[in-house]
């Protein structure tokens, strides 16, 4: 029964993925001029508008002005949609994501994405997701709390792969985001996995001294996972787009529920407690790399109130 439900959530998500091809970004409800305007709420984001859909937002961690795209549905609506941040993964910029927020915009949410410190149009340094990518991407969050179209009770997180590194470290790290559900994509657990410190040659693209633990200390997610008190889900299709295994997921998993976590999800199965290995019944059957935005759509519909 669990196969049937899984192979008909990839179904579903593959349905829903062609039906989104032909989307294309969407300007977001404008300021009340057309020309460039700066945002300073006493306490919120420092954003420079650029076009209906474009804005510079200020890592106050580092001063570099990060990037910022808004994808919308097609179809306006008078009421606030939910918000999802994206978060890239390997040390790429928000360019490969634009398909998979046109997907998720399809399915009735208000997409925001990023480049991190030093990728793509940001300025800054690159920071292979610690703590200074952390501080931008939280301040990202708050920044799409910021804007009219989004609900801000109701955001998202969701990474792919090494995002979860991020992802995980902002959420653990900033109490302040209002972010009800985090949606980690195949995203590697350690230093095992992004770093290949397992003495068994590299399989993430990382390299980097295996032994310097305070650099690790800001990049490794199971550690942060712990201390994340927002639901996780995790998706992890059989065939892992790196990994070997799924061992990376189950560590993953196995912490979340070790810690603060209001709920732990893998795929469409609630998990109540640590687990001994993964029943490859509760997998993404294939690859889940052509339909992982559809994925994501169909967790945000489940979890996200």
């Amino acid at each position: 029964m669990r196969r049937i439900a899984l192979v008909t959530f990839a179904v579903a998500a593959l349905a829903l993925l062609s039906s989104a091809c032909g989307l294309v970004p969407v300007p977001a409800p404008p300021p009340p001029d057309t020309t460039t305007t700066t945002t300073e709420p006493a306490t919120g984001p420092v954003a420079e508008q650029v076009d209906d859909t474009h804005w510079w937002v200020t890592n106050p961690g580092t001063g570099a002005r990060l990037w910022v795209t808004v994808v919308a549905p097609a179809e306006t609506t008078d009421s606030p949609l939910p918000g999802v941040v994206m978060v890239p993964g390997g040390s790429a910029d928000s360019s490969g994501l634009i398909r998979d927020a046109q997907t998720i915009a399809a399915g009735g949410y208000l997409v925001v994405l990023f480049d991190p410190d030093g990728r793509g149009q940001s300025e800054g340094v690159e920071d292979y997701n610690g703590a200074d990518q952390q501080a931008g991407l939280a301040e990202v969050v708050r920044f799409a709390a910021t804007l009219p179209a989004v609900d801000p009770d109701r955001l998202a997180i969701a990474t792919n792969s090494y995002g979860i590194t991020m992802g995980a470290g902002a959420l653990a790290s900033y109490d302040d985001l209002g972010v009800d559900l985090l949606i980690d994509w195949e995203g590697p657990a350690d230093r095992t996995d992004t770093g290949g410190c397992n003495g068994q040659g590299p399989v993430g693209h990382i390299s980097h001294d295996c032994s310097d633990e305070s650099w690790w200390a800001e990049r490794e997610a199971a550690t942060f996972i712990g201390a994340v008190d927002v639901a996780y889900v995790r998706l992890q299709s059989a065939t892992d787009h790196v990994q070997p295994d799924a061992e990376h997921a189950l560590r993953m998993i196995n912490a979340a529920l070790n810690g603060n976590a209001a709920l732990v999800v893998l795929n469409t199965t609630v998990i109540d407690e640590p687990l001994e290995a993964i029943d490859p019944a509760l997998l993404v059957p294939d690859s889940a790399d052509r339909y992982r935005a559809s994925l994501v759509v169909a967790s945000l519909d489940t979890y996200l109130d």
